[in-house]
């Protein structure tokens, strides 16, 4: 197996062990020549579990989505779970421009706040930690890593699909692209609070520099 290429951004380059990290993205590789580069189901990742049993422990394998073969969050020492998504439809630069986006209007997100049922509810998003490149089909399946968003998606909360309408919405005026399909957000709460997290893709049409930013980061990809 071919050492599959990755690109952790500075702030995390110091706090995952690259060979740890390597160990994952092989196991990522190899779900992924599984899937023969379709989207796994609850049923295919029942079998897989069953397959792989202790190559298994400590970590959770979800199924795929509409552009995204599936995710497996591995835990790390110093900064906890990372969930690891390849990607079928999608090419490296959007996961790119999701990491611009996140990183220019990360603050947006975080100081919107709401009350929902008499909960404070807080909005963040997963931190971006890298990218990675995986081959196989004699093709290239972008690799998207941030850390693991806790709790449940809202599709039982019908006021708070409402609310993440309103607030894409808003969003979008200031030129952040989020969908508000409700399984693209989840909600976790501890007692009268609660934090909503955004798990898909971001993207914006007002990023500055995108050219050489881009190119900046590919210049560093390991």
């Amino acid at each position: 197996m071919s050492r599959i290429p990755f690109f952790l951004f500075p702030e995390y380059k110091n706090q995952i062990s690259s060979c740890a990290l390597q160990k994952s993205l092989d196991l990522v590789e190899s779900i992924v020549g599984f899937s023969k580069g379709n989207s796994l189901s609850c049923e295919a990742i029942n079998r897989i579990s069953q397959k792989l049993g202790v190559q298994m422990k400590g970590t959770t394998l979800y199924p795929g989505g509409s552009s995204c073969l599936f995710g497996w969050s591995f835990p790390f020492d110093k900064i906890g779970s990372i969930i690891i998504k390849p990607y079928y439809s999608r090419e490296l630069l959007a996961l790119i421009i999701h990491y611009l986006t996140w990183q220019d209007y990360v603050y947006e997100f975080q100081n919107m706040q709401f009350q929902l049922n008499d909960k404070e509810i807080q909005v963040k998003l997963p931190n971006v930690v890298g990218l990675a490149k995986i081959e196989t089909f004699s093709r290239f399946f972008p690799v998207l890593m941030t850390t693991e968003a806790a709790g449940e998606a809202i599709q039982a909360y019908p006021s708070l699909i409402r609310k993440v309408g309103t607030f894409t919405r808003d969003l979008a005026k200031k030129g952040i692209i989020s969908d508000p399909y409700p399984s693209n957000w989840k909600i976790s709460f501890s007692n009268n609070h609660g934090i909503i997290q955004y798990i898909d893709l971001l993207s914006s049409n007002r990023l500055e520099n995108v050219q050489k930013r881009v190119s900046e980061l590919l210049k560093g990809f390991d």
